[in-house]
């Protein structure tokens, strides 16, 4: 048994039994669809794979920033409250280091 497509298989069918003038034409039209059907599925799956890596990407970007947003939070508070000696240096360059991560991965660096 074949697994041909049913439009590769009716073009046969056309061509091989043409009972009028058009029906070579509607094969080869058939075929030219086919043709363009696999194009477009190619490129929709090429699209997919492309918005499963976007979407990964803007997740560890997301986790990144969120984590500089809490710890810059967590120094203001500190600030506001009188506790300018809390500012954390090491964790600051540890941020800054996860934000620069994420931001070379993002734009395709190796890290």
């Amino acid at each position: 048994m074949t697994t041909q497509p049913e439009a590769l298989r009716l073009a046969d069918l056309l061509e091989t039994y043409p009972l009028n003038e058009c029906d070579k034409e509607a094969a080869a039209e058939l075929r030219r669809l086919h043709e363009e059907l696999a194009v477009t599925v190619y490129q929709v799956e090429l699209l997919s794979d492309d918005l499963s890596r976007c979407s990964k990407m803007n997740a560890e970007l997301l986790e990144a920033l969120s984590s500089v947003w809490l710890w810059m939070k967590n120094q203001a508070d500190g600030q506001s409250k009188g506790g300018h000696a809390t500012f954390d240096l090491m964790m600051l360059r540890e941020q800054r280091d996860i934000a620069r991560a994420a931001i070379a991965k993002a734009e395709g660096e190796q890290s």
